[in-house]
């Protein structure tokens, strides 16, 4: 009996586009027998292979903040340490759902909360922001779509996990979406069907960009029409045996994460003297986020091993983690927020409800997207400076009552 090829199909563009919503603004090499892919200069053309049967889309979101890290490792037989950039998980994309608030875009809110109320002129607040906006010092998250590909371009031809930039998987979604005005059809994609994919074209050409201000813009892209380039069933075998891209990245999300991220941000703060270690609300979330975590440093929040990632280890359910996330929160009081719905995870009628709540000043039009609300929301509470996270204390656990000395003693330990 031959290959069963059925069960690989190209994702419906309704299910990639989703995705958006869990995103608002690296991870270790895993013993799966893949690469970790990069476009060469020049001409690249990649086909992209199916979402992984019982996974929806071909592709995931991968956010990290580059943080200043220590970091050791061996040099000519030698172990060194020191501090580099390094690529941390978000929490928010990168727990399976079970955390709701990341700590560096917590920081990031909180500091253009404080920057709004101190600051009425805009060049100096932008000014005052810069550390954290800046393209070298910055902490914002950065997002890539990881894929598994064949890649050939000027360096060779390999198999692997590619991550395309949020510009280039943007421009294959218009090329993939065949839009009808009338009823707003949305297509399945033209490039992961097994027998019919079509090769996705990326030209990259860093004079594309004569300011070198905007990385985006390094790409072109487009797709070979001429015919098809059909997957071999020795492929598609060989490609089922590998961790879907949903199972290596969603849950993926460590203590060593966690660790790495509030060093970096304390030595941020203390360099650029933003304070926002010295706000309860801050450190309340950190407590909050510390509680969820496997106690091991290298264990995921889904509770696989992050080393070595193979298809035998266990597959946690969504179910079991959030019931696992349920049960801590009765644990730490039961607290609505920090670990409430996201503004980016709303619906239309969800936001609506929100803006009537907490009485923002926001008229909602029918032309207004989800994206548009949650952007007007975000602004309207940055100019009141509003907290993004309110924790009642009479619901605070006693570990939230301790001094900030030793509460930062104990995320530090």
């Amino acid at each position: 009996m031959g290959f069963d090829r059925s069960k690989f199909a190209a994702s419906k563009m309704s299910a990639v586009k989703k995705q958006d919503g869990a995103v608002a603004k690296s991870f270790d090499k895993k013993k799966s027998g893949t690469d970790f892919l990069r476009f060469a200069e020049g001409k690249n053309r990649v086909r992209v292979y199916p979402a992984h049967p019982g996974t929806d889309s071909f592709t995931h979101p991968k956010t990290v903040s580059f943080l200043e890290c220590e970091v050791t490792y061996k040099k000519d037989g030698k172990e060194v340490t020191e501090m580099k950039k390094m690529p941390v998980f978000n929490a928010r994309i990168h727990s399976g759902g079970v955390i709701k608030v990341d700590p560096t875009e917590l920081y990031t809110k909180l500091a253009f909360r404080n920057a709004a109320a101190e600051y009425s002129d805009d060049k100096e607040r932008k000014a005052r922001l810069n550390p954290i906006t800046d393209f070298k010092t910055g902490i914002t998250a950065k997002t890539k779509w990881s894929v598994y590909a064949d890649l050939d371009n000027p360096d060779g031809k390999s198999f692997g996990i590619l991550d395309l930039p949020t510009s280039v998987r943007d421009k294959a979604n218009e090329l993939a979406i065949d839009e009808d005005e009338a009823d707003d059809v949305i297509v399945t994609d033209p490039y992961t069907d097994p027998d019919q994919g079509r090769i996705l074209i990326v030209t990259y050409d860093r004079q594309l960009d004569k300011a070198k201000k905007d990385p985006g813009k390094y790409y072109q892209c487009a797709i070979d029409y001429k015919k098809p380039t059909p997957l071999t069933d020795d492929q598609l075998d060989a490609f089922s045996k590998l961790d879907s891209l949903d199972l290596i990245l969603n849950g993926a999300y460590t203590r060593r994460d966690f660790n790495r991220t509030i060093e970096a941000l304390k030595a941020f703060d203390e360099k650029y003297e933003f304070e926002i270690f010295a706000e309860d609300e801050f450190l309340d979330t950190l407590d909050q986020i510390s509680l969820l975590l496997p106690e091991d440093e290298m264990t995921r929040i889904d509770g696989r091993s992050r080393k070595p990632l193979d298809g035998a280890a266990p597959k946690s359910t969504k179910e079991a983690v959030v019931a696992k996330s349920e049960a801590k929160a009765k644990e730490i009081g039961d607290t609505d927020l920090p670990f409430d719905m996201a503004l980016e995870d709303m619906n239309k009628e969800e936001l609506e409800g929100y803006i009537r709540r907490n009485k923002l000043d926001i008229k909602v039009r029918a032309r207004h997207t989800e994206e548009d609300l949650v952007e007007e929301i975000k602004e309207e509470e940055a100019e009141i400076a509003a907290g993004p996270v309110q924790i009642e204390e009479e619901e605070a656990p006693m570990a939230r009552r301790k001094s900030k000395s030793s509460r930062l003693s104990e995320l530090e330990d």
